[in-house]
């Protein structure tokens, strides 16, 4: 087995990053109000339904292809784009496209015919009013650094006018989530991965609920952990290749789940060579595991957490 630390460093950290923004939030979209309502009644909504999709940064429409994925039951589409831009420039641009803002209720020739005075009191609280609305629009969070930014928007619709929605207040938010980043710091270039939700979203698949396994499958000949719990499980299958994350919580320690494993992907007919282990290890992967059956590649990571328990991430990757 011929390995290539570099690029699989590359691409733990791409994958990393991404389930990062959108795990971020989501967790934080779960503290709003919105997501906890339920809907059999009128909901009387302040905003206009939310758009499926995210428009591209260099052509403004929706023009490039779009993969799909599953992450804990829960639908995700998201398409790539490769663009001249900057880091900063690529989180701005989406960030001013959904940050809230004040919504003109009454225009300023409306406000006039009706007897507001500029400045006056009745005005002032008008505004206001208007104020507290559009900042009650999508919750925007982002982060950036020199080579990478992402940014995560709970999209409840384009803030310019009143409608009213009946059924479930969750079926009117797209989440949504911009990541940009780039391979060289240096570089010219920018990768910018798009994500949003399809169909209904639904919080509680993302979350493990009371010490349960989320949603999802495990790998097919590879024998789960006997104190392990699914944390995370997102499928891929489309252009870009056919892939699967998994992240376990094990109730061990890293050594001895890193030993379960190893004897265990050899027990189901794997093949994980002792060269690659040692030169794994050369290279600062220490629990680290590659292995290979057929044409599926497996790679897991063994990382510590409080109490000494581990986490355990999984990334195959089959040829199509």
């Amino acid at each position: 087995m011929v390995l290539n630390l570099r690029d699989i460093g590359i691409k733990f950290f791409r994958i990393g990053l991404i389930i990062c923004a959108m795990t971020g939030l989501l967790w934080v979209g779960s503290h709003f109000s919105l997501l906890e309502q339920k809907g059999e009644a009128d909901v009387y909504e302040l905003f206009q339904g939310p758009q499926r999709g995210m428009p591209d940064f260099q052509e403004g429409g929706q023009n490039g292809d779009i993969g799909h994925t599953l992450v804990n039951g829960q639908r995700f589409a998201y398409s790539i784009e490769v663009v001249p831009a900057s880091v900063h420039e690529v989180i701005s641009f989406y960030k001013k496209l959904y940050t809230p803002r004040r919504i003109r209720m009454i225009p300023d020739a409306d406000m006039k015919r009706m007897g507001f005075v500029p400045g006056s009191k009745a005005s002032r609280i008008l505004e206001g009013f208007e104020r507290v609305i559009g900042l009650s629009g999508a919750p925007v969070f982002t982060k950036e650094g020199p080579s990478y930014g992402f940014l995560g928007v709970l999209d409840k619709g384009d803030n310019e006018k009143w409608f009213i929605k009946k059924g479930s207040m969750k079926d009117s938010v797209v989440g949504k989530v911009v990541v940009a980043m780039k391979e060289e710091p240096d570089s010219d270039k920018t990768t910018v991965i798009r994500y949003w939700t399809e169909g209904p979203f639904q919080l509680e698949k993302i979350f493990p609920q009371n010490g349960e396994d989320v949603p999802g499958e495990d790998l097919e000949d590879v024998d789960r952990h006997p104190y392990s719990q699914r944390l995370l499980s997102m499928e891929q299958a489309d252009k870009w290749g056919v892939a699967s994350t998994l992240i376990y919580a094990v109730d061990d320690t890293p050594a001895n789940t890193s030993a379960y494993y190893l004897a265990d992907l050899r027990g189901n007919g794997w093949s994980v060579p002792d060269a690659a282990i040692k030169g794994a290890r050369r290279a600062g992967y220490k629990l680290t595991l590659f292995a290979r059956k057929g044409g599926r590649q497996l790679t897991i990571l063994f990382g510590r957490t409080e109490g000494d328990s581990t986490l355990v991430t999984m990334i195959e990757q089959m040829q199509k």
